[in-house]
């Protein structure tokens, strides 16, 4: 528990250092990722994951429509994945949400 913990204040301390990408919410403008990351990493030291809304995609994309979520994620995933050393979970939630967690809430 000890090295999780570790792990997750370096990368609140450093992950400013890896860049950003930019996302959005549909139809709003780009949105630097570092707010996100910063509280996705949050989330996973109080134990917890955080809502993803399925409006989420990649600012510059040239996926489909069906697609542009699933790219996010992606994105997303591998971005928590450097930062940690550990690639996190995206889960379907209740009411069909989708949440991003430290490891599987399964």
């Amino acid at each position: 528990m000890q090295g999780k913990v570790r792990i997750l204040q370096w990368a609140l301390s450093n992950h400013h250092l890896m860049g950003s990408f930019e996302y959005t919410n549909e139809p709003s403008h780009p949105i630097d990722s570092t707010k996100l990351v910063r509280e996705i990493l949050l989330a996973f030291m109080k134990g917890k994951g955080r809502k993803l809304p399925a409006t989420y995609r990649l600012q510059h994309t040239t996926q489909p429509v069906n697609k542009r979520f699933s790219e996010f994620c992606d994105v997303l995933r591998e971005y928590i994945h450097m930062l940690t050393g550990s690639a996190p979970s995206i889960e379907e939630i209740k009411g069909g949400q989708t949440a991003i967690f430290y490891e599987s809430n399964e």
